[in-house]
């Protein structure tokens, strides 16, 4: 069994995806490792230029493209990263608009001697000026209590970039009930929150960045951004398993505030609508910020 392989699900990102592969292919020259198994899982048979991308990368490094017969949507696409657990002892999955930084892929193999059920991966972000932003994590943090870790990294994971133990999922991936998150965008998290949870193991963070994320790349989700942030994500909170749940509605909450604050008046109105409690919540806070109501500080 090889030690790593790299699934990068993708969706008309043929530029994107290339700069994606390179970086990784660039990562195992560096190394001299030829057995890192590379696959790519296209939302579109006949994207053509995503075919052509693969084609001419082949030259440098053997690469697995498995086209689907049509667009079978992000969840169904990322849980086919899950399915490759007989072919390496570690499944990286990445974006295909992310790319490796130099030394990311040396980082990545040390993780995987260690003990966890997944790990998150710290990035570093490039902004449209060409600066460079990561998260100031601690170097590594191992987290034995995947409640603990869920309320401090659930909106800290990078989108579909996370390093699991195929032999964690191979325990676990036919006991869950993961149809339960498809049409949240986010069924890939939700199935590892709940590996987490049955295999008893941990979470690790690794601190050191190891992806570069663009953030002037436009994103899969931008045509339909309010259906991912209004309805998708609170949703995948409240489907999470009720160990998660204490925590899970006090996140989901402050995600629509989040959105109902930054938003203009038509977000505004989609809140409103989905969640009339919104308003009274908003009403509690602003109470607390002038010391009446509910949540007014007690004396």
């Amino acid at each position: 069994m090889r030690d790593l392989c790299v699934f990068i699900p993708t969706y008309h990102r043929a530029e994107a995806l290339e700069r994606c592969l390179i970086s990784i292919i660039n990562e195992c020259e560096r190394l001299n490792r030829r057995d890192i198994l590379i696959c790519v899982s296209n939302n579109d048979k006949d994207d053509l230029a995503t075919c052509e991308v693969v084609r001419n990368l082949r030259s440098r490094y053997e690469i697995e493209l498995k086209n689907n017969r049509y667009n079978i949507g992000i969840d169904r696409n990322m849980l086919k990263g899950f399915l490759l657990y007989k072919k390496a002892s570690h499944i990286l999955m990445l974006g295909d608009d992310d790319e490796l930084c130099p030394g990311g892929m040396s980082a990545v193999l040390d993780a995987t001697k260690k003990e966890y059920v997944w790990a998150i991966l710290n990035w570093c972000s490039v902004s449209d000026d060409g600066k460079y932003y990561t998260n100031p994590w601690k170097e590594e943090e191992l987290w034995g209590n995947c409640v603990k870790a869920f309320a401090e990294y659930n909106d800290k994971m990078p989108y579909g970039t996370l390093l699991v133990n195929s032999e964690c999922i191979a325990k676990t991936i036919y006991d869950m009930e993961v149809t339960r998150y498809l049409d949240t965008y986010h069924l890939y998290s939700g199935v590892l929150w709940d590996m987490a949870e049955l295999t008893g193991g941990g979470v690790l963070v690794i601190g050191k960045p190891i992806i570069y994320k663009h953030e002037q790349e436009k994103k899969s989700y931008d045509d339909f951004r309010d259906d991912v942030m209004l309805r998708a994500i609170p949703l995948w909170y409240d489907l999470l398993s009720p160990v998660y749940q204490e925590e899970a509605q006090a996140a989901k909450y402050l995600h629509l505030l989040q959105m109902y604050q930054q938003g203009g008046d038509a977000v505004k109105k989609q809140c409103e609508k989905r969640y009339p409690e919104i308003k009274e919540l908003i009403g509690i806070i602003k109470g607390a910020e002038y010391g009446i109501g509910e949540g007014a500080p007690k004396t």
